[in-house]
């Protein structure tokens, strides 16, 4: 249906220097099915040769509020016009965690197709900058210091002739080709210009944070000096660790800059360097002010480390008036000086002193967790909790009492999505190790088999069926589906939860009673200026095993009778569906003349002939032998 011409274009010309790293663009057809839209899944890291017919109300979070009906509708009659939404959730690009924000949706259709364009576009985000429509010069790249990497976004600077050169994702290397001549302006749009112009005004904001992380770095080691002189051992140990602790400087930009100092850490922002879709860099834009704390599994894990950094990260605004969120600078922690900070605010703590009260440097009996706004674990003062294969897991997976306390709550609330178009792997049913027994033929199986009384049973049929079909058709490798890994498959429905702070949630404490055991909880909102909490709490009590349920996070599937229940609900509130009115499967530059060759190398007048000849042929020596 020239669905994949169609969707690669229409992305192509979304205007996401203008829109914004949060904003996107979406297309629905008059069924309102999404065609392609960012929580759509891919394959491969593009969009599906066939989308599936999911509905926008189910790619968007929260599908039910009536701002977003009233939006699908107006869409699907082929309206033009914007939208307000405010307070809505919006889905980070990990699919981990869920923010608020408010947002402008713009939709139009699509002159001679039956597709509708959306664009949403945060209100935080109401300007952006302009620039010449000449090519940079980058003259503020010469300042930088070589301490620092400075790498791209895997984007396509020089428009369709991006393929045609090896930039490795380095600044240095796009300078380069362009200062060899081997591009000009007339080889571009005036959209690729100003995104060449955007990464050189961030290379000049750039080169004024690097000034700013060599003096952090310089301090640090100016600190680890001063420390050597003192004669506390253990205050010499546990700041000498804080100050190795900090492993990266980093800044990224709109326009796809990002800077690390030092260089030689490159490697661990390698696979986040697309802004648009590293979650640590929307959701720093989303918290304006606030500091974004994560212990992502996806950022700053090398192979040979034995631990995850924290990413601690806060998003950089222009003065006013403007107010233009133009990057979002942050650090990399070794996961254990949050681990120290945390245990030595406690034990330094004035009340904890005085009254002889247990810290989290009591690991035997205290339990002190850094739990951010998604339910994940940040910290820990248990070292079991701060291996590369535990930090950064969902609580419910880490303490699933604790977890399920919170939940239970009200700490937390849920967002649900549900996926009705999802695969499930088949368990295999257990086998016997030994080898099947196998069939010898024999000389008097030969002999049915050229008998005449074999071509009358029902094995004949089935044979030559399967040999003619075999002849007439293609080899099955012609109809392998390229998404196939050969795994055993089944179709099933699978709901994601994210999770997220009750708004206006405060300190508390509270306990968990479970048969003789009682299990005290401190909590304490480390807010406004952090997406944390704290908590201290005594050990989990053993036994009551619906307490002690295991929470998992992520996609699961749900058996066929929850299914039903969603479908039925789902079914008393119909939504809109339109008649397509047009058809756009033919194009004048087409060849036809070659369809079906691929997989069905015969006609299929010739496919019709050869089955109604075997089947009177077999008619016929069934009447002769009777």
């Amino acid at each position: 249906m020239g669905i994949d011409v169609t969707t690669s274009q229409l992305e192509k010309y979304t205007p996401h220097l203008k829109i914004g790293p949060n904003g996107y663009s979406f297309a629905i057809n008059p069924n309102g099915y999404a065609v392609f839209h960012p929580n759509l899944k891919r394959s491969q890291g593009r969009y599906m040769k066939d989308p599936p017919n999911i509905d926008l109300l189910e790619l968007e979070v929260e599908g039910d509020r009536p701002g977003l009906l009233e939006l699908r509708n107006q869409m699907i009659e082929g309206d033009r016009g914007i939208i307000t939404m405010n307070e809505t959730l919006f889905l980070s690009p990990d699919k981990q965690y869920v923010s608020h924000a408010s947002a402008n949706y713009a939709f139009t259709s699509i002159t001679n197709t039956t597709f509708r364009l959306g664009l949403s576009v945060p209100l935080s985000h109401r300007q952006y900058p302009e620039f010449s429509k000449t090519l940079p010069d980058f003259k503020n790249y010469t300042n930088h210091s070589s301490k620092s990497a400075f790498l791209i976004a895997p984007w396509d600077y020089l428009g369709e002739k991006t393929i045609d050169f090896a930039l490795n994702n380095t600044l240095g290397s796009l300078i380069e080709i362009l200062h060899s001549g081997s591009i000009t302006t007339a080889d571009l749009s005036a959209d690729d210009i100003q995104m060449l112009q955007h990464l050189a005004w961030d290379v000049g904001i750039a080169v004024g944070f690097e000034l700013y992380f060599a003096l952090v770095q310089e301090n640090l080691t100016s600190a680890e000096s001063k420390i050597r002189d003192i004669a506390d051992i253990k205050t010499k140990t546990v700041n000498l660790h804080h100050a190795d602790g900090l492993r990266v400087n980093f800044m990224a930009t709109n326009g796809g800059l990002t800077v690390i100092c030092p260089a030689s850490e490159a490697a661990l922002m390698e696979d986040n360097l697309d802004v648009r879709n590293a979650s640590y860099y929307t959701r720093a834009v989303y918290a304006l002010d606030d500091y974004i704390l994560m212990a992502d599994r996806s950022l700053g894990l090398v192979s040979n480390d034995s631990y995850i950094t924290v990413v601690a990260a806060r998003s950089v605004t222009l003065d006013k008036p403007n107010n233009y969120t133009a990057a979002v600078v942050g650090a990399m922690l070794d996961g254990r000086v949050i681990k120290d900070f945390m245990v030595n605010s406690s034990e330094n703590s004035s009340i904890s002193r005085v009254n002889n009260l247990l810290t989290c440097g009591d690991v035997d009996d205290i339990y002190c967790y850094l739990v951010d706004d998604g339910g994940f674990v940040v910290s820990s003062n248990q070292e079991e909790h701060l291996s590369k294969d535990q930090l950064g897991k969902f609580l419910g997976e880490v303490d699933p009492q604790l977890w399920n306390f919170f939940y239970n709550n009200s700490v937390y609330r849920s967002v649900t999505q549900y996926d009705f178009q999802s695969v499930c792997k088949v368990l295999q049913k257990e086998t016997s190790a030994g080898h099947r027994s196998f069939f010898v033929p024999t000389l008097n199986v030969l002999y049915e088999v050229l008998s005449v009384n074999w071509w009358t049973s029902k094995i004949s049929w089935a044979y030559m069926n399967f040999n003619i079909y075999q002849w007439l058709f293609g080899s099955s490798d012609a109809y392998a589906d390229t998404d196939s890994d050969g795994d055993e498959e089944k179709d099933c429905s699978k709901a994601t939860h994210q999770y997220y702070f009750q708004p206006g949630m405060s300190n508390f404490t509270d306990s968990i009673s479970c048969l003789n055991c009682t299990r005290e909880i401190r909590m304490v909102m480390i807010q406004p200026k952090t997406n944390l909490m704290f908590v201290v709490t005594g050990k989990p009590c053993e036994g009551c095993p619906e307490m002690n349920k295991v929470v998992l996070h992520g996609p699961q599937a749900i058996d066929d009778e929850e299914e039903k229940s969603i479908i039925c609900n789902l079914s008393m509130h119909p939504r809109k569906r339109v008649l397509s009115y047009g058809c756009y499967d033919h194009d004048p530059n087409e060849d036809d003349t070659k369809c079906g060759a691929g997989a069905i190398p015969r006609s299929g007048l010739l496919i019709l002939a050869t089955s109604f000849a075997t089947a009177v042929a077999v008619w016929l020596l069934s009447q002769d032998l009777r």
